[in-house]
């Protein structure tokens, strides 16, 4: 096939902005992560579609479905990206500091290493560069391009560890709320769970694997007897904010809400954490067996508990 018969190869933004929405099924999910408008995302995939000749997403109420001729191109261009990134990092490594990357969600990213992350630059030394490659969803929720050395992922309680994994913490779970709110709810936040019809509960419009649901809560203290109000949003760290905000009442994991605890943004509603089975972990990837800063890594998240 000569030049002039060649297809034309996609821009790589473009191919970048279909992955991920591809990999999110959402394009308000994509554009966040790409941090550019959902008009933008939009108009990239018109773009790819017309450029293909196929309807690349079918939508269906959970969100955009690969149609069967994109999920074929989806695998090419995710393996193409992964690819690049990786030759792109190995260029980079050859000619600069050391580096390190870690693949989580943004609520992890925020809530567990940003506080914490003088402690970890410490540990790797101040030359290190330490990527944090986060995303709107959790890792094993998704397929992201493989260029991590170290994923935080959730696991199951019945799931088994291996030894390239380190336990970060345990999900421990308890309701938390602003002291203002707390006050203006005195009466209904007294009593058990059975009491808390009037309160308005704050939650994850899409749940995750491994994290207390309300109904897991209510199962062991007791469903209210009226139905409460709920509020949905899209990440912990907002439904966490939107408590501190005094919207209402979230379940507050351990080790996210103790700074939020320190600071009398928040405060407990139960007197103790209750563990519920769930482990958050930091597991070593093919790649990041082969760089000993990951290995420092593993002892920093092991330090957690």
């Amino acid at each position: 096939m000569n030049d002039k018969t060649r297809p034309a190869i996609p821009a790589t933004s473009v191919l970048v902005t279909f992955e991920c929405v591809a990999r999110l099924g959402s394009m308000t999910h994509a554009a966040r992560e790409l941090g550019a408008p959902v008009s933008s995302v939009s108009r990239c995939i018109s773009l790819l579609e017309r450029q293909l000749s196929i309807r690349l997403f079918d939508r269906t109420g959970s969100g955009m479905q690969l149609t069967e001729p994109a999920r074929r191109y989806y695998e090419s261009v995710r393996a193409a990206l992964g690819l690049l990134q990786s030759g792109t990092e190995a260029a980079v490594a050859l000619s600069s500091s050391p580096q390190v990357s870690i693949s989580c969600c943004h609520d992890a990213s925020y809530l567990l290493i940003m506080p914490r992350f003088a402690v970890l630059e410490s540990l790797l030394g101040e030359r290190t560069l330490i990527r944090l490659l986060t995303y709107h969803r959790h890792v094993h929720e998704l397929r992201p391009v493989d260029v991590a050395d170290i994923e935080l992922l959730w696991r199951a309680p019945e799931a088994v560890e291996t030894a390239d994994e380190i336990l970060i913490l345990k999900e421990e779970i308890q309701p938390v709320c602003s002291p203002l709110y707390r006050s203006a709810h005195a009466a209904a936040l007294q009593g058990a769970s059975t009491g808390w019809g009037p309160l308005r509960l704050l939650h994850l419009e899409v749940p995750v694997m491994g994290l207390t649901s309300w109904n897991d809560w209510f199962a062991i203290g007791g469903r209210p007897e009226s139905t409460p109000s709920y509020e949905g949003y899209d990440s912990y760290t907002q439904v966490l904010e939107a408590a501190v905000a005094g919207r209402g009442v979230a379940l507050g994991l351990k080790h996210c809400v103790e700074g939020y605890f320190e600071r009398g943004a928040l405060v407990p509603l139960y007197g103790a954490f209750v563990p519920f089975g769930g482990r958050y972990i930091a597991s070593l990837t093919a790649k990041g067996r082969g760089n000993p800063l990951a290995l420092k890594c593993l002892e920093f998240f092991s330090r957690f508990d």
